[in-house]
C-alpha cells in the first residue's frame, strides 16, 4: 500500500482524526474547537457532533467534550444499524 502525505488527506479523513482525538484523548484540548471550525470551512456535510464542537464555549470545556464525544457515539451506533 501507498504511503498517503498527510497534505492529500481530504477534510473528512481529518475530521476523523480529531474525532478520535476527541473520543480517546483522556484531556482534550479546547483548541479542537478551532480545528472543527477550520475543517467545516472545506467540507460539504458537517456531522452534528462537529457541529456542537465549533459552538461549544472553552470556558465549560468539560461540559462541550461530554456532549461532542456522546454525539459522536450516538452517530456510529446510528451507522451501525
Amino acid at each position: 500500500m501507498a504511503e498517503v502525505s498527510y497534505l492529500e488527506w481530504s477534510p473528512e479523513m481529518w475530521a476523523g482524526v480529531l474525532r478520535d482525538y476527541i473520543i480517546m484523548s483522556d484531556n482534550p484540548h479546547p483548541v479542537a474547537i478551532l480545528a472543527a471550525c477550520e475543517l467545516s470551512v472545506w467540507m460539504h456535510l458537517i456531522p452534528d457532533w462537529m457541529s456542537a464542537l465549533m459552538g461549544g464555549n472553552p470556558a465549560q470545556w468539560d461540559d462541550v467534550v461530554e456532549e461532542v464525544r456522546h454525539l459522536i457515539r450516538f452517530d456510529e451506533k446510528k451507522a451501525q444499524s
